[in-house]
């Protein structure tokens, strides 16, 4: 008997570990649930504005394809001007994310 109650009690100790740990684990998930949201709220805004540049880019690829006229267009050379001005955010900020993320240590 005293074999017996020794190895339910060992069981036991065994369960009791095991939920302590699933606890710690979903403490853990817990604190990372709004960082999910924030991520995915970031990466649509990210593919939004990735689409309006990537447009861009295959508008000034067309002007492009003109040759030495695109260089003289003065309209292109604006919307150049505009573009850069307008990406300058988005690179510096590409740029500060690569940056964290280089610098992030692994938990």
């Amino acid at each position: 008997k005293a074999k017996k109650l020794q190895e339910k009690q060992d069981a036991l100790a065994e369960v009791n570990r095991k939920q302590q740990a699933l606890a710690n684990l979903k403490t853990d998930f817990d604190g990372v649930k709004p960082d999910i949201a924030l991520i995915c709220e970031k990466l649509v805004l990210f593919a939004e504005i990735w689409s309006s540049v990537r447009s861009q880019t295959v508008q000034f690829q067309e002007h492009l394809k003109g040759g030495m006229e695109a260089v003289t267009n003065l309209r292109f050379k604006r919307e150049v001007r505009l573009a850069r001005t307008v990406c300058g955010p988005l690179q510096g900020g590409l740029a500060k994310y690569a940056t964290e993320l280089e610098n992030r240590t692994p938990k």
